[in-house]
């Protein structure tokens, strides 16, 4: 039996490693991979003359020693900076007075930089040093409205050079609805639909929820939640889009949200938070930049949480209960010296598997000595085995070659916070079998589930290759699943090789008939797509048993819109079956503009199928098929109902 040991002696040798892990993980990524709607501008390599077009804008960069990514300088003499010049061209002279470039962290709110920029006569220009190899968020301030934000990563000795246009219009923004306490954490992506091919602005808040920009309009704005998501923001009057004017636009969260704030001595402390516990791997000293004061989510997602992670400077890896907050309105605050501290159990194999007949590990699980806590340790982020982030405490190891039979690794193992515990283990190896399935249908997907809800190979031939923690018996039940049409049939092994490790199955399946189904669409040319409940059918062909009925539905997209054509039941009995859409024609239109909206058609077994709508003033054509008994329209979180013998469906 392995004996579980805490490694001071390979502190050392550890820290340098992943110290050098770290040095290449910043080096290849920075903080993050950029975010979809805030990319990186273009940095062409060594072109002094070229210029490019990027998003609007037009950027170049020098740099003799850089191509492609960002990369350290080999120049003799070359320093350890980068600089940003930002040129703001203006329709007319002496239009801006002032100008200001800022750098924050990447994804934070913290300025690193600063510079004042000048007047000159086509409109102002400012310079910018910044840290190489590192991703900022640059921000360009003309007189007291942002015009421009943007992520860049330059290398050393290299200059960006960005040359904009300046919006002719302020908006001046306050966002309503958040408590004051959160207000100054949120912070706005603004996308100016007056030029399609600017990346969004990014900018915080005052304390009274306000921030000024410069845009050309209509603009649409999101809230930031976590780094990839956001909630988008309407007007109070419900509007997605709003123009710059003489008055302030007033907008709000869509769906309520939610800030977490770590404290220690009643001081907030900057901390890395995640909903899923497993993400607290993240570690803080790596990505800095990632804490902040107040992190913010969609308060939906927040309240179904049961364990957050939380990583900071003071407390190291920590977990949360959401019980243990002091709740406000919508501020939930943590006491560090309330919350559990972490430690990391990392588990390494001893040798590696040549056998041609072993295919993999068993899965390694650990559980607490004191309650019935268990999970799986999962590989390690930076690969070096597998690892399993544990609130401290004692804890045992064992093996689950196959569900619901557990063979024990270690009896004991114990905890702590402050290093890691690693031990070796032996692997328990997984042995390959070659599993046929003679009857199996030619070309279809099947997969093989043994034992129960474990899943054992897919094969469209009848051969499956399946990892088995222990020899199956003949006459053993088995299940084969038609994934497409959400479909399992029993199956049995009817005999077993153990010397070469070959077996042979048999199904029920042999006995289902093959029927093909065909959809007529609306209009000529028309792509219906056919759906098992919420899912699209994976083929048109299925299996069916003597006495089954599937129950399809079916829609397609007309002018923009996707239409429900109908409720459709098939049967065995016939090799091929044709459904045609019935029903009539009416229309519907919206009494305003909405952002998104979606239709519930409701059938005649309290079947329903929801599908979502792109809502306008102007009518537009909406299919009601035979056999619907009630349709719901949802918009912004509120239902209407409405019968199905209307000509018109205004929705309010």
């Amino acid at each position: 039996m392995a004996i579980p040991r805490r490694n001071y002696g390979r502190t050392a040798i550890l820290l340098a490693i992943c110290g050098v892990g770290i040095g290449i993980w910043l080096f290849g990524e920075g903080e993050s991979a950029a975010p979809r709607d805030l990319e990186p501008a273009r940095t062409p390599g060594p072109a002094t003359d070229r210029i490019d077009s990027a998003r609007g804008t037009i950027e170049e960069s020098a740099n003799p020693d850089r191509h492609g990514d960002a990369a350290p300088s080999t120049k003799p003499g070359a320093t350890d900076s980068a600089t940003v010049e930002v040129e703001l061209t203006c329709e007319s002279p002496n239009e801006i007075r002032t100008l200001a470039i800022d750098a924050f962290t990447s994804h934070g709110t913290a300025v690193v930089a600063h510079a004042i920029g000048r007047p000159i006569a086509t409109g102002a220009i400012a310079t910018l040093e910044i840290a190489p190899l590192t991703w900022h968020r640059i921000q360009v301030t003309a007189d007291d409205g942002i015009v421009l934000s943007r992520r860049l990563r330059l290398g050393n000795g290299e200059h960006h050079r960005i040359l904009v246009p300046c919006p002719p219009r302020t908006a001046e923004i306050q966002v309503v609805g958040p408590s004051p306490e959160l207000l100054p954490h949120l912070q706005l992506d603004i996308t100016d639909r007056g030029q399609p091919d600017t990346p969004a602005i990014r900018t915080g808040l005052d304390e009274s929820g306000a921030c000024r920009v410069r845009i050309v309009g209509p603009a649409v704005a999101r809230i930031r939640t976590t780094r990839r998501t956001a909630v988008a923001a309407v007007t109070t009057d419900g509007r997605r889009e709003f123009e710059p004017g003489s008055e302030p636009v007033r907008l709000t969260p869509r769906e309520p949200l939610l800030g977490v704030v770590v404290q220690a001595s009643g001081e907030a402390l900057p901390a890395m938070v995640h909903l899923d516990p497993r993400q607290v791997h993240y570690d803080v000293e790596r990505a800095p930049a990632d804490r902040a004061a107040c992190t913010v989510f969609r308060r939906e997602r927040a309240e179904r949480a049961t364990r957050i992670a939380i990583s900071t400077a003071a407390g190291g890896r920590q977990f949360a209960d959401p019980q243990s907050a002091k709740q406000a309105a919508d501020v939930w605050t943590f006491s560090i010296y309330d919350l559990t501290n972490v430690g990391e159990l990392r588990v390494r194999f001893e040798g590696d598997i040549t056998d041609e007949g072993t295919s993999q590990r068993a899965q390694l699980w650990v559980q607490s000595q004191a309650s019935d806590d268990r999970q799986r340790l999962a590989p390690a982020p930076d690969r070096d085995g597998y690892v399993a982030y544990l609130p401290v405490g004692d804890y045992r190891l064992f093996w689950l070659p196959t569900p619901g039979r557990e063979e024990t690794a270690v009896d004991f193992v114990r905890i702590a916070a402050s290093e890691p515990t690693e031990l070796e283990l032996a692997p328990r190896e997984l042995q390959r079998w070659q599993i046929r399935f003679p009857a199996a249908p030619a070309g279809v997907m099947l997969d093989l589930e043994w034992p129960a809800e474990s899943h054992a190979g897919s094969s469209d031939a009848g051969r499956f290759e399946a990892d088995l923690g222990r020899i199956p018996r003949v006459g053993e039940r088995a299940t084969i699943r038609l994934d497409h049409q959400e479909r399992e049939f029993v199956a049995e092994f009817t005999s077993v090789d153990t010397a070469n490790r070959h077996a042979t199955i048999t199904s029920a399946l042999t006995k289902a008939d093959a029927v093909t189904i065909n959809v007529e669409p609306l209009e000529h040319g028309g792509d219906p797509d056919l759906r098992l409940a919420d899912a699209s059918l994976g083929s048109t062909r299925v299996w069916l048993l003597p006495g089954d009925r599937l129950r399809l539905h079916s829609t397609e997209i007309v002018d923009d819109q996707r239409q429900m054509l109908g409720w459709f039941d098939v049967t065995p009995g016939q090799p091929e079956v044709t459904l045609r859409p019935r029903g009539r024609w009416a229309t519907m239109r919206f009494e305003r503009d909405r952002g998104s909206a979606r239709v519930v058609h409701v059938g005649a077994d309290s079947e329903t199928v929801e599908l979502k709508l792109r809502p306008t003033t102007t009518p537009f054509r909406f299919f009601v098929a035979d056999g619907t008994t009630a349709i719901h329209v949802e918009v912004d979180s509120v239902r209407q109902t409405f019968g199905t013998n209307l000509a018109e469906f205004v929705v309010r």
